[in-house]
């Protein structure tokens, strides 16, 4: 009698962390980049505006920020590893089809 009391519980449970996720995990994702951003920027004003600490930097930390990955590099490297799967696992596996793969 009690057991089906158990599976709406564990249901409840299951339901539970899954809208957590969903909503919560979006929310603070979107918190932390824009925070990340504020931060990037505020630091490139006080660069700019500052000769005192470019001097003292020496030009070291604006070399630094200039080093990152172009937004093209990333694009390709996404396509790249999307392709992997969509190509290795139908060799694995024979009956799955490679548009199934890349529609999943």
């Amino acid at each position: 009698m009690t057991q089906g009391y158990r599976v709406f519980i564990a249901i409840a449970m299951i339901l539970g962390d899954g809208l957590y996720h969903v909503f919560f995990m979006p929310f603070q994702t979107f918190y932390s980049l824009a925070k990340q951003k504020f931060s990037n920027e505020k630091l490139k004003m006080l660069i700019h505006h500052s000769k005192l600490l470019t001097t003292m930097l020496n030009g070291e930390l604006i070399n630094f920020l200039k080093d990152q990955i172009p937004k093209w590099v990333a694009m390709v490297g996404y396509v790249v590893l999307a392709a992997i799967p969509v190509i290795t696992v139908p060799l694995i596996f024979h009956k799955l089809k490679w548009y199934g793969i890349l529609a999943h």
